[in-house]
């Protein structure tokens, strides 16, 4: 679903969220306007889809005004996701969190017959880019802009399944993601550890 800057908060917009906003919206429209929504004018929103996220900035904007930060927080900008929803929504939240720091991407790993079958199959972005994504992180040396811009960033890079995802939390700025076996936890730093030593600090 994206994310939408609210204020000093990145406010991560999932289905339910959004639910939760549109259906007055979604009960005036009829079937063909419900469609209608989801075509786009040369990569543009179409008249009905830019009126609907009119309406969803301004009920967040207004809820950023008559909440406490406390309640506002919980409500829009924090997250937690379990198991198949988790799997689900995850290469969602992490491309989000690339968006947001600019500090690496998800980078396409599947093979050619496997991106060709997916496209026919319309799955290029159901479990988007396959079952298994590569994350890629730039690791900046922090010795200044002349510095960063001339010289060869390093990289780390992690492979994670998605089907092995069981649990994901946090906000789009400090993200946790638990799989089977290892625990990702994506900030302004980036650490990656096995399962058990994770559980043994906690």
């Amino acid at each position: 679903m994206g994310y939408f800057k609210i204020g000093k908060y990145n406010v991560f917009y999932s289905d339910d969220r959004f639910i939760e906003i549109n259906k007055p919206f979604y009960e005036n429209l009829s079937v063909f306007e419900m469609i209608g929504m989801k075509m786009t004018n040369g990569g543009k929103l179409n008249k009905k889809a830019l009126q609907l996220q009119k309406l969803q900035i301004e009920k967040i904007n207004k809820d950023l005004k008559i909440y406490s930060k406390q309640r506002f927080y919980e409500k829009w900008v924090e997250f937690e996701f379990l198991d198949e929803k988790a799997k689900n929504i995850s290469w969602e939240i992490i491309y989000d969190y690339f968006e947001i720091h600019k500090n690496g991407q998800i980078r396409e790993i599947r093979d050619f017959d496997s991106q060709l079958l997916d496209s026919y199959e319309g799955n290029s972005y159901n479990f988007p880019q396959g079952e298994t994504i590569e994350l890629e992180f730039i690791l900046s040396s922090n010795k200044g802009i002349l510095s960063n811009l001339f010289n060869k960033h390093r990289t780390l890079t992690t492979v994670v399944n998605l089907t092995m995802i069981e649990k994901i939390k946090g906000t789009l700025s400090e993200i946790i993601i638990q799989t089977n076996n290892q625990v990702l936890k994506l900030g302004k730093d980036i650490v990656i550890m096995n399962k058990t030593v994770a559980n043994s600090k906690s």
